[in-house]
């Protein structure tokens, strides 16, 4: 991230995670002896849990990040540890460990990853300024100019025509814009709204022709667009000083809505003195409930759970801002979570052993049972004598049934060729009589192509 920044000029904060707390109802933050151990414990079952997440196979479906963090050692038994997991995981992933895959694990939040700097982005230009500087990097000069200005903002699309001959894309205002390809970067809610058809298809879904083929769309409507809402609520009077921590987790067992508090008053913040705001954040159920209530029935619940962080009555704040992400028809949620048993491959893995010993149990056999030349039946002989080998010592250097596969056909073109192939054309090939390969004693009753 500190690299995004600096190579854009986006403005924006250092995140001080050191700067944390879990609080207790009433107040109370909970010591460093009791919290720190759990931190601590919980980083452990952490890194065991990818570990164990590398080690699975392609056809593994049980992959539960809940089950192979207890695997790891961990179980959220009380409140501080059930708001450690909750910040670790829903917190990052905007949704429960119970909800998430192992495969959905961020290569960046690895316990032993190297450390990075995260920002809190504050620029007022938004992310616009982002795709500008990155058009203008480009060679795209001009981009904010009007047309014909190749940069399009805040334009919604419509429809997204493709083929053989190239995309054309439709927007809101009936302009066309075509090319030989696209890049598609809509959310995976806009994805499985535009999949949609008759009554349950949204207004203002976008139209893709032709269809998206059957294995798409079952991949796409497998995935999960998590709600995650961040709820900004100002105050006339300070709650939280600049003292204060900048990250505030409650540990209630009656109050688990939300995940944490953020004091944006904290010195070195974005926020100048005064501004008295707090930013807190929801998930899950509660995250799109919040979207649909009234204002002042958020307003109710922030005055409750900040009331139970500052140990003391905190009123309704006067002013309260969410994102709709759920929504807005251009998002539809707000973060890609990768479901359990996302992206496994619905074969088991007996069936994808047995596929390339299949080679060996009828497909060599068959090609020598047709009784060929002398010079091909060496081949098949020697297929038949080495596959064994090959699929026993292969799974030492890789697993990946589909890879010894391919190892064992080349097995059979590389005999193929020598024995016959260059037999023919005189290069040496080993296709004399005088070097024939029989298969001999025991061995011939392994192979049904030799009874006859």
């Amino acid at each position: 991230m500190s690299d995004f920044i600096n190579s854009t000029g986006l403005l924006g904060v250092p995140t001080d995670w050191d700067s944390l707390a879990l609080v207790r109802p009433g107040g109370e933050v909970v010591p460093d002896e009791v919290a720190d151990p759990l931190w601590e414990q919980f980083e452990e079952a952490l890194a065991a849990t990818y570990r164990l997440a590398e080690e699975l196979p392609t056809t593994q479906t049980v992959d539960v990040a809940s089950a192979l963090l207890a695997t790891g050692g961990w179980e959220a038994l009380d409140p501080v540890a059930v708001a450690i997991e909750r910040f670790y995981i829903d917190y990052e992933y905007a949704v429960p460990a119970a909800e998430l895959a192992v495969r959905g694990l961020a290569a960046m939040y690895r316990p032993d990853a190297a450390e990075t700097v995260d920002y809190f982005v504050t620029d007022p230009r938004g992310f616009a300024h982002v795709v500008r500087r990155l058009l203008a990097d480009a060679g795209i000069p001009n981009t904010a100019s009007p047309p014909p200005n190749r940069l399009r903002l805040n334009t919604t699309v419509t429809d997204v025509a493709y083929g053989e001959t190239g995309v054309c894309v439709t927007t809101a205002d009936g302009r066309r814009f075509g090319a030989d390809y696209a890049v598609s970067t809509f959310s995976v809610g806009v994805l499985q709204a535009a999949l949609m058809t008759g009554a349950a298809r949204p207004a203002g879904a976008i139209t893709l022709t032709p269809p998206v083929p059957a294995a798409k769309r079952l991949a796409i409507s497998s995935m999960k667009l998590a709600d995650y809402v961040k709820v900004f609520a100002r105050w006339d009077e300070p709650i939280f000083s600049e003292t204060d921590p900048l990250f505030l987790l409650p540990t209630s067992c009656e109050d688990d809505r939300w995940i944490d508090v953020h004091n944006l008053n904290h010195a070195g913040n974005m926020l100048p003195g005064g501004a008295n705001v707090l930013l807190l954040t929801a998930t899950a159920s509660y995250g799109r409930a919040l979207t649909c209530q009234a204002a002042n029935v958020t307003a109710a619940a922030i005055a409750s759970i900040v009331s139970s962080i500052a140990g003391r009555p905190v009123p309704p704040p006067t002013h309260v801002t969410l994102g709709q992400w759920y929504a807005d028809p251009l998002f539809r949620g707000a973060y890609s979570a990768t479901p359990p048993g996302f992206g496994a491959d619905g074969v088991p893995l007996v069936g994808r052993v047995l596929g390339f010993w299949l080679l060996w149990l009828f497909t060599v056999p068959a090609l020598r049972a047709r009784k060929p030349e002398k010079a091909e039946k060496s081949a098949w002989n020697v297929a038949f004598l080495g596959m064994p080998l090959l699929n026993v010592a292969a799974p030492f250097v890789s697993r990946d049934p589909a890879l010894i596969w391919s190892a064992d056909v080349a097995l059979m073109v590389a005999v193929f060729v020598w024995y016959v192939v260059l037999a023919d054309s005189g290069d040496g090939g080993g296709g004399s009589a005088k070097e024939e390969v029989k298969i001999r004693g025991w061995l011939r009753w392994l192979d049904w192509g030799s009874w006859k």
